[in-house]
């Protein structure tokens, strides 16, 4: 089942989505909603905006970090997906991290690095930890790259399977002298 998901199309307001905070951990460059890439590098994927980070220079890093997202019921499996692009200028390349912590008393593990050029691709991330407060983040770093684009983010949560049924030695009653014997007749009535 959709836990939480994100098309960065809404209101943003203080460089974040509703809902969400920025980090800076040098400089001050904001995340923005944007159609793709700097000067279509790459084009929106689907034609709305997306989430982008980039400045012409190199050095400044910011993180954007969700809302805490409550997986209620569905925290057995659980999957992230999104779609990122991150387009090389020249020998120039952005560079960008995904995150996850249960809570934010929690330390961040990160669980995707990209520092490659590529156009729009798909990643899927498996969630460890699902929990009521769990916590996703994208974190930029701009080397005057063409940006890091983030859209179309989706969590999805299953319910814990159920535990194997557990039969106690007590409840089970065999006649072992009986199957011994009803074995071994059998065995010698063919002979």
């Amino acid at each position: 089942s959709l836990v939480f998901s994100e098309n960065f199309d809404g209101p943003w307001s203080d460089g974040a989505p509703a809902g969400w905070t920025k980090v800076y951990t040098n400089g001050a460059t904001d995340w923005i909603p944007y159609e793709g890439g700097v000067v279509g590098h790459p084009s929106s994927l689907n034609g709305t905006t997306n989430a982008l980070f980039y400045d012409f220079t190199w050095g400044p890093e910011t993180w954007l970090i969700s809302p805490a997202i409550d997986f209620g019921e569905y925290t057995g499996t659980a999957t992230m997906t999104f779609w990122y692009a991150c387009e090389r200028w020249y020998s120039d390349q952005d560079e960008f991290s995904v995150y996850s912590r249960p809570s934010a008393a929690d330390p961040w593990q990160e669980l995707m690095y990209v520092n490659t050029s590529s156009a729009w691709t798909q990643a899927s991330l498996p969630i460890v930890n699902p929990s009521s407060a769990f916590q996703i983040a994208f974190r930029a770093y701009a080397g005057f790259g063409y940006g890091v684009c983030i859209e179309d983010v989706a969590i999805v949560g299953s319910t814990p399977s159920s535990p194997p049924s557990v039969v106690s030695p007590s409840s089970v009653n065999v006649d072992v002298g009986a199957a011994c014997l009803g074995g071994m007749i059998a065995g010698t009535n063919g002979a």
